[in-house]
């Protein structure tokens, strides 16, 4: 089987050379879109990250594909629709929840998007950069004492409550589908908009999700809330988040993921913008997941699965 590697830069050397023992012809680029389909149509399976947006045209550029592998849990950057009418199986991490628990570092930057807006810490690095030494403008506030809001209580949102929890603070979670936790329960996703100084965002997205966190949930934000999102940028709202920072209802955002991240044109985003003009909004470039010791661990972890279900990976089931 010959294989594509999709985005090889920092690929796990250990996964590429067991793709080889298992018999697989490997082949490692780093490729824009534009390169990818038009070499994509030797090959029966890819692997990719996140850099690329695997729509139909690339998916059709492929008449051998049997497989696309991700070493991710979402999979919204590939057109399921059409790998379903082709036929082609999906592999990823959903469903590894064992393998998943002990992946950490999309939590961590959580907590570290909630410290950097608490304590101001990148305008005030930037302003020393600057040559301004001004110890008493950035003032921030203390995590301890602070209700944290978790909106999607699965595996990441139980890891960022308990992190938070350490610094000392209260743990309140909005979940339809998780009936009891140590944690506080929000019956309504209102009520968490309500009670929360700090909200962070961990939900896969859906067609239940898509705009979630719109114009209806920012009328009932806490005044000043923070918000921190790792999951998809779709989940929010972009345009009414702006309005709710311009009118100081959200206080400040960490967003690692934003609703046109995969459009190529990302500085004529307008949350980008907004960042540009404004201090209270820190936006990086999905490195949820991306530390390179985790990074290579998923990616082994995927590599096995190819070789292990080559021929009985199931296809994704399109809702």
């Amino acid at each position: 089987m010959k294989i594509l590697i999709t985005e090889a830069r920092d690929f796990s050397q250990t996964a590429i050379e067991n793709l080889e023992r298992a018999g697989c012809e490997v082949v490692a680029r780093q490729y824009d879109y534009e390169e990818l389909k038009n070499n994509i149509h030797d090959f029966e399976g890819i692997i990719v990250r996140l850099g690329i947006k695997v729509d139909k045209l690339l998916i059709n550029s492929a008449p051998r594909l049997k497989f696309i592998a991700t070493p991710t849990t979402g999979i919204d950057h590939i057109d399921l629709l059409a790998a379903k009418e082709r036929r082609i199986k999906i592999i990823s991490l959903q469903g590894e929840s064992m393998f998943l628990k002990t992946i950490t570092p999309t939590a961590e930057l959580s907590i570290s998007l909630m410290l950097n807006l608490m304590r101001h810490i990148l305008p005030a690095s930037q302003a020393v950069l600057a040559g301004k030494w001004e110890r008493d403008r950035w003032i921030g506030r203390s995590m301890r004492g602070k209700t944290v809001g978790i909106i999607g209580m699965g595996r990441l949102g139980k890891m960022t409550a308990k992190l938070t929890k350490n610094f000392g603070c209260q743990i309140v979670y909005y979940d339809p589908y998780v009936k009891r936790t140590k944690y506080t329960k929000a019956e309504t996703l209102a009520e968490l908009a309500k009670t929360a100084d700090i909200v962070s965002i961990h939900v896969p997205l859906n067609g239940e999700t898509a705009g979630l966190i719109g114009a209806e949930y920012f009328r009932q934000a806490k005044m000043g809330q923070l918000m921190v999102n790792t999951s998809r940028g779709a989940v929010v709202r972009e345009q009414d988040l702006i309005k709710a920072l311009e009118a100081g209802r959200i206080g400040g955002a960490g967003l690692d993921v934003i609703t046109d991240e995969m459009n190529g044109e990302i500085s004529k985003c307008p949350i980008v913008k907004y960042a540009k003009k404004h201090r209270n909004v820190i936006i990086t470039p999905h490195i949820g997941g991306a530390t390179g010791e985790e990074m290579r661990k998923v990616e082994e972890f995927i590599v096995e699965k190819i070789i292990r279900r080559q021929e009985e990976a199931p296809v994704v089931k399109i809702k």
